[in-house]
Parts: C-alpha cells; structure tokens; sequence
C-alpha cells in the first residue's frame, strides 16, 4: 500500500495511509500541512460558555463507564514502553513516548525574530494594542528530523462548552513531556509550556488545541483507509471522553502588549496544532483540567473634590428622608 493520500466520492471522506508491518493497529504516514491558525489573541484557549444543564467533565454513570479506570499519561507511562531504534526515523509511527525516549530526542526551539512575527489586519482588529509572534519547533533523532511528533493513547475529556469537539479540545499529554518543551524553550527565553487558564499538573500537560472539526476518525480495520468522525457527535452521545493517538506540530509563540518590541525578558509560551487525530477508545472516563478562574480586581471608580455633597443637597436629600 502507498503512503499517498486517497479521497473517494462517497459520504465519508477516506484517505489511503500506510501501515507499517511493526505498528500494524496504529501505524501510518501521513504527509500533510496543517492549517494555519490566525493570532486573534494572546492566549488561543477559547472560552466557551458552560451548558447549565450538565457538569463539565462528569460523565454519566453508565454500565459501559462507572466502572472504567481513570485513564491518565501516569497511568499509561508506568508501563514500559519500546525503545528508539537509530536506524530508523521514529517520527511518522513512534508515539508511546517515556521520559526515556523523550530524552534522546532534540527539540529545536527557534529564535523569533523580526520575519516570525504574525501581527497582522485581523489581530490588529481584535487587539490593536498586541503584537505576535511564532515560529514552527523542530524535532531531531539523530540524522531524522521532523516538524511533527505523534502521542499514542492521549486522553481526551468530555466537556459541555460550546464547539468543544470541533473548535477545540482539550489534550492530555504526559506532564514529562511538558517539561521537556520548558527546558528546551528556555534556552532562548524564558518560557511557559503549560496553558495559563489551566491548572498545572505533575502528571498532566494539558494543552488546548484549536480548528479540530475535520482531524479526528478511524482508521477501517479491512480497507486501511481513514475516515473521519465527529467528535462533537461522540461526545454527546455518550458523555464520556475518548482517547486518541495524535499527531501535532508545535509553535514557540510571543506577544507583547502597547505595541512593544519584542525584548529578550518576554516570556515566550508553546502551542499546538492537531494534524491528525486517530480515535482509539470511546466510553473512557477522562478528568477534565481545572481551570483558574481569571477573575478581574475589583477598581472602586474615583472621587474629586468636586463630587462632595453641598450643603443644600444634603438638606433636601435629608427632606427626602434618603
């Protein structure tokens, strides 16, 4: 079979994708550019609203899930997984990743620089105040590189907020590896892997990844071809998470605010961008992240001398009986 990438005229969209004999469940080779994400704002979690009716992250207490095991990255890195091997590229199939083999490989954060930034007419619509910044992580194994890095199993919550499932989802990803992308982006600023609404987890990298309506399916055990599947029709239906081997690219991002330079104190962040996202288990009992409430202070408005009660207005008020 062909590494090529095969749509047919029918209802589901299938592609053709290689199986290796190795990985023959979960193996492919898929080459294809993801969609560029325009710099609306500085953080690009969404904010969805909370549908009142059903808590966020709780699934229903049915036979197929009240029982399952807490799937969690702890959980799945505990068991040991397969080795590196150096004669061969491990980026298109490899993604049982361990700290072990997470740490033979480079991860080669960019230098951003005047022709990365992304500031343009939409941002400076929506944020005329920021600029941005962003540049593609490249990943190396020897003489193997790659812009793309796959994560097998990644748990993947049920949420209740609004186009979750097709305008965003929330990823799991193992906490070492979130470490690992903090080390390397330090050595070109300071960084901040972890999402800034999201609480931090030892165990857990939770990253938010955005425009994912047409990147999740399955693929057909007989015919090897993939074909995609709703999410958002998943997670309704069962109210429950999933989990999913993923294939993401990563960015080293920066903004400042007044319209600013970009100087070397500014704290630079990682953000992902799914590729490909190859549904594994459905029914799965995911916990959803805490999220840090971003409550705005409290600013009591300003009185001038100007503003004091006279006299007679305190009088007539006092008539009033006010």
């Amino acid at each position: 079979m062909s590494a090529r990438q095969e749509y047919e005229e029918t209802e589901e969209v299938e592609v053709e994708v290689e199986v290796t004999d190795d990985e023959v469940e979960e193996g492919e080779d898929v080459e294809e550019e993801g969609e560029d994400v325009d710099e609306g704002v500085a953080e690009e979690e969404p904010e969805p609203p909370v549908t009142p009716s059903r808590k966020p992250g709780k699934v229903n207490p049915s036979s197929a899930v009240k029982n399952m095991k807490l799937n969690t990255p702890d959980n799945i890195a505990k068991s040991s997984g397969p080795s590196l091997n150096p004669t061969k590229n491990p980026f298109p199939t490899f993604g049982d990743w361990t700290p072990k083999t997470m740490g033979e490989i480079e991860i080669l954060v960019p230098t951003l620089t005047a022709k990365d930034e992304t500031t343009n007419e939409l941002t400076r619509a929506t944020r005329p105040e920021v600029r941005y910044w962003k540049a593609p992580i490249i990943f190396k194994y020897g003489n193997f590189t790659s812009d793309t890095l796959r994560f097998n199993n990644v748990p993947i919550p049920f949420h209740t907020g609004k186009n979750y499932g097709s305008g965003f989802v929330y990823l799991c990803l193992p906490g070492f590896a979130g470490h690992k992308f903090a080390e390397a982006g330090k050595t070109r600023r300071a960084t901040r892997a972890h999402e800034r609404t999201l609480l931090q987890d030892a165990n857990r990298w939770w990253k938010v990844a955005n425009k994912v309506e047409d990147c999740f399916g399955i693929i057909n055990k007989d015919t090897r071809l993939f074909h995609k599947k709703s999410l958002e029709t998943i997670f309704d239906a069962t109210h429950s998470g999933i989990t999913a081997s993923v294939v993401l690219k990563f960015f080293f991002k920066a903004s400042t605010e007044g319209m600013e330079s970009l100087k070397p104190t500014t704290t630079g962040t990682i953000s992902v961008e799914l590729v490909r996202g190859f549904i594994g288990q459905t029914d799965i009992n995911v916990e959803m992240p805490t999220k840090i409430a971003r409550n705005k202070p409290k600013v009591d408005p300003a009185a001038t001398s100007k503003d004091v009660a006279t006299d007679d207005l305190m009088k007539r008020l006092q008539e009033l009986g006010l």
